[in-house]
């Protein structure tokens, strides 16, 4: 049988497509460069705030500042409920359609939705904050901040759709300048004012709230420029019916999850005392640093996957998905090398007592590596319209998550818990990839997924070469050695064509 030759149309629809699938990947590139320097910028603040505070606190009264933050952390997303990603999810496509009123009123939709749900979990923790403060965690100190948290739970939802909101318009400058730069910022400046009273777990976290309230206000004056109130729209507004049918399969997967990301600080502050807490604590931020990657390519690339679906753009979401995966794994991997070879070095920044929290470190950051790796599929499945699928899958593993932890923690502590975290990190990763498989019919990697994973073997053996046989054993020089021989591995087994197109395209329109 003869073979077909593709029509003009058809080559004419796959440049097309290969040439979006380049000017999406040079706006990924740019924004990535730009949400990624606001978001060290950001997370360094963040993580110099959090060396201070435990060098002044100490590690009692940070666990206290840490467990509050996690009850605080637990409430705020299950109050939120999924309606961030309807945010990102309706008024994409209201931009899409250029019909900036259509957004303004959606946005009021599921802002308003947001106020209550956050007032109504506020108001829950306000008046249950003595009982769990007294009766479940026995720490009676804790109340305080419990009720400073339960003031700043409809602030950090009404914050987070607004934000969204901004990550749906694709206004990155915007979205990064509030979240990574003027939030840590002013935490830090709130923080110190005051501190001047004297230095408390609950004045620490009476700062934060402060840094959420600001974000609201940037935010909310942000919105009302790029979204002028207008009587006219092309397109009715989406409608609290269809909030709530795209949000509400996603509220038992975040109560679930909610928990489950902070089931290892919570139980950890029912069974040990609050100087472990603030050990895991320093550990597991430390470890965070790793999804910095990840995320900074996400907040970028979703509401382009969004685009790609609705275009029914097919082998252009392949693409972009595998660049951006590939990216990630290549960010991410001299990170890790870094933490799980020199964890004590790093958690010594915090004190000396940190570094008991050593171990803690390696088994988290085995974990984020792997989530790393496999993260965008949980926003490929959810835009494609599995979110059915996507709680189910995510009440499955927070659920193991919490039972491993229910069981290691109150024998092994702190070492339990970082090992049911990295345990139901690295399940819901598995079980993703074969949904990505099975029901998207796509994977994640390329051939040129090897040149990372050569090129930081590649680091690891120089590390340890110089090491042994050049008797080198400061950390700083081993860390600057690896990170350099990385580099140079990863130039010297050169770009992939796509890469090099989307730099150069990237040069020429900075240029």
């Amino acid at each position: 049988m003869p073979q077909t030759l593709p029509t003009n149309s058809s080559v004419a629809n796959a440049c097309d497509s290969h040439a979006q699938h380049d000017r999406q990947m040079a706006l990924v590139a740019r924004g990535t460069l730009m949400v990624s320097a606001a978001t060290f910028f950001g997370l360094g603040l963040n993580y110099i705030y959090a060396i201070l505070l435990a060098r002044m606190l100490g590690t009692g009264e940070f666990g206290l500042f840490s467990l509050a933050l996690a009850v605080f952390n637990v409430l705020s997303l299950l109050a939120l409920g999924g309606l961030d990603s309807a945010v990102l999810k309706f008024v994409t496509a209201h931009s899409a359609r250029t019909d900036p009123a259509g957004a303004r009123a959606t946005v009021r939709n599921v802002l308003c939705h947001s106020i209550v749900l956050g007032t109504l979990f506020g108001s829950m923790l306000f008046l249950g904050s003595s009982p769990i403060a007294e009766q479940f965690f026995q720490k009676p100190e804790l109340s305080a901040l419990l009720i400073l948290a339960a003031v700043g739970i409809p602030i950090w939802t009404t914050s987070s759709v607004l934000v969204s909101t901004l990550q749906a318009l694709q206004k990155v400058s915007q979205r990064i300048g509030i979240k990574y730069v003027s939030e840590p910022l002013a935490k830090m400046v709130f923080t110190v004012l005051l501190f001047i009273g004297g230095l408390s777990a609950q004045r620490a976290f009476g700062a934060f709230i402060l840094a959420l309230a600001l974000s609201v206000l940037l935010a909310f004056l942000a919105l009302r420029i790029l979204l002028p109130a207008s009587p006219h729209t092309r397109d009715s507004p989406v409608s609290n019916r269809e909030i709530m049918v795209f949000s509400l399969p996603l509220l038992g997967g975040m109560g679930f999850a909610s928990l489950a990301a902070r089931v290892d600080i919570l139980l950890l502050g029912y069974w040990a005392a609050t100087s472990e807490v603030g050990i895991y604590s320093a550990a597991f931020q430390t470890s965070a640093i790793l999804a910095l990657i990840l995320g900074s390519l996400e907040s970028v690339a979703l509401p382009m996957f969004s685009e790609a679906i609705a275009r029914n753009d097919t082998s252009g979401l392949q693409r972009l998905y595998v660049t951006v995966m590939r990216w990630a794994l290549t960010g991410a991997l001299p990170i890790f090398l870094i933490m799980i070879i020199f964890p004590e070095a790093i958690l010594s920044l915090f004190g000396s007592q940190f570094t008991e929290g050593a171990l803690c470190l390696i088994v988290l950051a085995t974990g984020q590596i792997v989530n790393s790796a496999t993260g965008t599929i949980h926003s490929l499945l959810l835009f494609a319209g599995h979110s059915k699928l996507v709680m189910w899958t995510t009440v499955s593993a927070s659920l193991f998550r919490i039972v491993l932890g229910a069981l290691l923690i109150p024998e092994h502590g702190m070492i339990g818990a970082a090992i049911a975290v990295a345990s139901g990190s690295i399940l819901l990763s598995v079980v993703r990839f074969i949904q990505c498989l099975v029901i998207l019919k796509m994977q994640p990697y390329d051939r040129a997924v090897w040149k990372p994973l050569f090129s930081i073997f590649g680091a690891a053996v120089a590390m340890v070469a110089i090491n042994r046989w050049a008797h080198v054993d400061n950390p700083i020089a081993l860390m600057s050695v690896s990170l350099m021989t990385y580099l140079m591995l990863i130039v010297s087994l050169g770009l992939e064509k796509n890469d090099r197109s989307i730099l150069l395209g990237w040069r020429e329109k900075s240029v």
